[in-house]
């Protein structure tokens, strides 16, 4: 999506450079391109069209008094163009509402939180930029949100900041120096750093917004003269060659999988992530006592979220084989009538299937699976995002399947269809039915899975595929009957 964005711009600006005039060629070619190009990127990751953005910003800074060979009228559509890419977003808000409101019901902080927090977050884009760190972790999602503009008192000042920034830019729009690096940081991170219902905090974000702030530097170095040329270039000699020995630093870290689980985990104690990759290292060298810590540091820490309980269960009966107690059966329960299902508790769901099939559990079994998810569907807890309930039903109807119970567990997989129509449900669905010699209403499901509609964007590039090869299982379940 960033080499896209990029090849966007640079067409723009190859387009931009040339003298308008409407027989030539080259103009309208480049446009077609544009187009093709920000076409392309939609389909790899719909936050390209934050290009319109950029281009607004270069427009609204660079060409602010127009240019010379460019009529008024075209400087004009491009800024509404620009301006389009900053609306669409808001307007596809507003189509989703409902969609929306559920995504919000899923986190731990309001629309006016995450707005509030991500004033701190942008601020600590640049630093963490601005000023690299040899230890730096890729994990945020122990980022604590604003409950308040002063709470915390940092929130307050981050709004100040960036309002007195802002304010600057415009202020001093035809300084290309001082409005085009804070205009394309804060517009770069118009989408997914303001009202989207999103994770608060992922560096990836800042790749394309940073980049401005750097070739207003560069532009600004290069503009120098005399002395102070020198010593500006001097200055950012010292600089990248500090940021050089930092990487230098940072990549032995990074190259050694075992310090960087116990450095990131230490610098963030309350990081789920962090902590898992610490516990996966201690689960592989076989560290009982490392094992132990991790898990009762995230008990201690999100011990009233059920997949954090479920993690915990899930190392204490299937990897220690019950040899220690961090949790119970029934405190599990508990959290299961009450907290909806999602995606950590679906994993964790997964997992446990997984451990169960291959016999590598104590003490739990498929009956274990079907009273838990059993006890989360007769509280209405398998509700909200899609994807989390399909892996629970499907974990529920595996769990009966081995309890002998296929036509229970197909019952469940229907039910699971109608939550969301995948054609691999329906294939499921007919392959249990052959084994319980069912073959017609094999065929019926197989029929079906042909008919289910796309649910996703690649599901059609499997679907025939994955239909042979249930329909060859069927056949060798059949014994040479007709199929």
């Amino acid at each position: 999506m960033g080499t896209v964005s990029l090849l966007c711009l640079i067409v723009f600006m190859s387009c931009r450079s040339r003298v308008f005039n409407v027989k030539d060629a080259w103009i309208w070619g480049l446009t077609l391109l544009f187009g093709f190009l920000l076409a392309l990127g939609m389909l790899i990751k719909e936050t390209v069209l934050m290009v319109l953005v950029y281009v607004f910003v270069i427009e609204y800074t660079l060409f602010s008094n127009g240019r010379q060979g460019w009529p008024k009228w075209a400087h004009k559509l491009i800024c509404f163009v620009g301006v389009l890419g900053l609306a669409l977003p808001v307007f596809y808000y507003f189509a989703r509402l409902d969609y929306m409101n559920e995504l919000w019901s899923r986190r731990d902080f309001s629309a006016t939180e995450r707005m509030l927090s991500e004033s701190r977050v942008l601020l600590e884009y640049l630093k963490g930029t601005l000023i690299p760190s040899m230890t730096a972790s890729p994990y945020h999602d122990d980022f604590e949100p604003s409950s308040g503009l002063f709470q915390p008192f940092s929130t307050f000042l981050c709004v100040v900041v960036i309002s007195f920034l802002l304010g600057a830019a415009l202020y001093f729009r035809r300084v290309f120096l001082v409005s085009f690096p804070i205009f394309w940081f804060f517009g770069g991170h118009y989408l997914e750093s303001t009202f989207l219902p999103i994770e608060l905090y992922f560096e990836h974000r800042n790749y394309l917004p940073i980049l401005g702030v750097f070739i207003a530097l560069a532009f600004g170095v290069a503009r120098c003269e005399g002395r102070l040329k020198l010593l500006l270039r001097a200055a950012v000699g010292v600089y990248v060659a500090l940021c050089l020995g930092l990487a230098l630093l940072a990549s032995a870290l990074w190259g050694d999988s075992v310090a960087q689980a116990k450095v990131w985990a230490a610098e963030h104690p309350n990081s789920k992530r962090a902590q898992d990759q610490l516990l996966n290292h201690y689960i592989n060298i076989g560290d009982a006592d490392g094992i132990d810590g991790v898990v009762k540091n995230v008990i201690s820490v999100h011990g009233d979220e059920l997949p954090s309980l479920l993690v915990a269960y899930w190392v204490q009966q299937c990897v220690r084989k019950g040899e220690i107690t961090y949790v119970t059966r029934d405190r599990i329960f508990s959290l299961a009538e009450k907290q909806i299902i999602n995606v950590g508790a679906a994993q964790m769901l997964k997992t446990f299937d997984a451990e169960i099939g291959r016999e590598q559990c104590v003490g739990v079994g498929p009956s274990f699976l079907v009273e838990l998810v059993g006890t989360m569907r007769e509280a209405g807890k398998l509700e909200g995002e899609v994807i989390p309930i399909i892996i629970a039903m499907q974990t529920l109807a595996r769990a009966h399947i081995r309890l002998q119970e296929v036509e229970v567990g197909v019952k469940i997989l229907g039910d699971a269809y109608e939550v969301m129509p995948r054609y691999d449900l329906r294939l499921l669905q007919a392959y249990y039915s052959a084994q319980i010699g069912d073959f017609e209403l094999a065929k019926h499901y197989v029929e079906e899975a042909r008919l289910a509609p796309k649910h996703n964007r690649y599901s059609h590039l499997y679907k025939e595929e994955d239909i042979k090869v249930t329909e060859e299982r069927i056949r060798r379940l059949a014994e040479g009957r007709t199929f």
